[in-house]
């Protein structure tokens, strides 16, 4: 049932991505979205790959999840400025900024920083968090607080089919990071615990 899961979403975000960038392969918009497809597919199966891993190789598996949720929540707040127009909307000087503080997290979430070690148990497997969380929450967690907060201002001052439009992203956004954080990242963080 699970890899069944595993297939509709990618299969689903592969092809939504696919239909949006050919819908308008010169639109940054569309670049984005195609990229982040591609990104949830890659972070989608990776972390079915580290719930089905070895010992030896959970621990891998699960600093590559949090790599891919880092590139997803840039891909994010990167979108939620630029969506629904055909340019990089945020100014150049934000976005270095943005880029940099994601590759350091990207970075320390590849060290025993983020995640030093894993305990095995009856229960199975418990990440156990290492101080390179006060790099990786913030970026991952305040991108997609950023992200909804200038969506939400988007949508208040749109109009018409922009507002449509950003409804539309704002709604399924929500979603998502509801899902993802209430059901991976507040689970590992506060009770080590991937169920």
């Amino acid at each position: 049932m699970e890899f069944a899961a595993l297939l509709i979403t990618i299969i689903f975000s592969g092809v939504l991505g696919v239909i949006v960038y050919f819908n308008n392969p010169r639109s940054v918009t569309n670049r984005l979205l195609i990229i982040l497809s591609i990104t949830v597919a890659s972070w989608s199966f990776i972390m079915y790959g580290s719930l089905r891993a070895t010992p030896e190789t959970t621990l891998i598996w699960i600093r590559l999840t949090t790599f891919f949720a880092v590139l997803m929540s840039t891909e994010f707040l990167l979108l939620s400025f630029t969506v629904p127009h055909q340019s990089l909307k945020p100014q150049k000087f934000f976005r270095i900024v943005i880029l940099l503080f994601s590759l350091m997290a990207m970075v320390v979430t590849l060290t025993p920083y983020v995640f030093p070690r894993i305990e095995f148990g009856s229960g199975g497997f418990q990440p156990i968090a290492g101080p390179g969380m006060a790099i990786f929450a913030p970026v991952v967690n305040g991108y997609a607080v950023i992200a909804m907060v200038v969506l939400i201002l988007r949508f208040i001052k749109a109009r018409a089919k922009e507002k449509l439009q950003l409804g539309y992203v704002l709604g399924g956004i929500v979603l998502m990071l509801g899902f993802i954080i209430a059901t991976i990242f507040i689970p590992v963080l506060f009770f080590s615990s991937v169920a």
